[in-house]
C-alpha cells in the first residue's frame, strides 16, 4: 500500500505533462508491482507502441503503422467471428 508521500508524488506527476503510459509502466514494473504480480490490461501493447515511437525514423513511421495494422486485423477477425 502506498504511503502519503508516494500518493502525493504520483498525483503531482499525473497533473504534469508526463505521459500516463510511462507512469503506469513505472508502477507496474516497480519492485512492489513485480512482487504483487500486478497486471494492467492493455499495458503491454501500449508500452510497446510507446517504446517503438522512441526509435528514430522507424518508430514514428513504418514499424508503428505495421503494428497498428496487425492489431486492427485481429480486432476485425473478432468482430466477424
Amino acid at each position: 500500500m502506498p504511503n502519503k508521500f508516494e500518493i502525493d508524488n504520483y498525483m503531482n506527476i499525473l497533473n504534469s505533462d508526463v505521459e500516463k503510459i510511462k507512469i503506469l509502466s513505472n508502477i507496474r514494473f516497480s519492485h512492489e508491482g513485480k512482487k504483487n504480480n500486478v497486471r494492467i490490461l492493455g499495458l503491454k501493447s501500449r508500452r510497446f507502441i510507446y517504446l517503438l515511437d522512441k526509435v528514430p525514423l522507424l518508430g514514428g513511421g513504418l514499424l508503428k503503422y505495421f503494428y497498428y495494422y496487425l492489431i486492427s486485423q485481429s480486432y476485425l477477425k473478432r468482430l466477424i467471428n
